[in-house]
């Protein structure tokens, strides 16, 4: 059941597919839709949202959609080890349940068929990854994207971010667009991403890097919260206990990050004031 907060509760139908390493699905197409069941209404029940407001403290109002879900399916690719040799996952999300906001009218498919756009890749993300998991609103929200070009030649790429509430279907924008020249081996990039304005909640950082014809090469994500309630923590405290030590190393390995100590250390070799 697609349950995203504020919205109606409607069922929904996920495939995983493996994808081997060295290979990115570019696209996926929905080549037919077809066995649409006769039209009826329900009333259906609302998921809770007991954490998005605004800054004033205002209850969250859910966007409305003439058909909900508004698009007939989603796809994502999750790493199975950011940066490994352990390829990566498709999800197909596929939302055969549709539903008027306005008129309580339901509208239902049972046949569907994709045809799936799968290229090879010699670039990939090695990690992307948020600064903080917690800010305060306003706060800006920094973020570290490490590369790395798996050619033996420099190649051009175009490196992109987007964030999305963590249960959702709208943008709320993201990074500008940059156009880089890769050498071979690792490479890095820092940004900040400014949250006034953004409602307090839970979020989802995705990074896509791709060639400058628009092929796919990578993805990779991260999560944030912003909150009046959150902590603001320090530099590398993944754990939002207010200091940096083991227990964050283990994670920052867990991320797919460096993985050495001394390259953790020194990256986040402090201690919160």
């Amino acid at each position: 059941t697609l349950s995203d907060p504020g919205q109606y509760q409607v069922p929904v139908w996920r495939e995983e597919i493996s994808i081997p390493p060295g290979y990115v699905v570019q696209d996926v197409d929905l080549v037919d839709r077809s066995g649409l069941r006769p039209p009826r209404r329900l009333n259906l029940p609302i998921s809770p949202d007991d954490f998005m407001e605004s800054d004033s403290g205002e209850p969250f109002t859910p966007a409305q959609y003439l058909w909900y879900p508004d698009a007939p399916f989603r796809w994502d690719v999750t790493p199975d080890i950011v940066g490994g040799d352990e390829g990566s996952t498709l999800v197909l999300t596929v939302y055969p349940f549709q539903y008027n906001t306005e008129t309580k009218e339901i509208r239902y498919y049972t046949n569907y068929e994709f045809k799936f756009s799968i290229t090879e890749s010699l670039a990939e993300i090695i990690t992307a990854s948020v600064e903080k998991q917690a800010v305060l609103p306003g706060q800006p929200l920094k973020i570290l994207m490490a590369l790395n070009n798996l050619g033996d030649n420099s190649q051009a790429a175009r490196l992109l971010a987007v964030i999305e509430p963590y249960a959702g279907q709208f943008h709320l924008g993201g990074l500008p667009i940059h156009t880089l020249e890769l050498p071979p081996g690792r490479s890095a990039v820092m940004e900040s991403w400014e949250t006034t304005g953004i409602p307090n909640g839970h979020y989802r950082l995705k990074v896509v890097l791709e060639d400058t014809d628009g092929n796919l090469l990578d993805t990779a994500a991260d999560h944030f919260t912003i909150g009046s309630d959150t902590v603001d923590i320090c530099y590398g405290d993944f754990e939002v206990d207010g200091d940096v030590d083991g227990a964050n190393l283990a994670i920052f390995i867990d991320k797919g990050d460096l993985s050495r100590v001394e390259e953790f250390a020194a990256v986040y070799g402090m201690r919160c004031d």
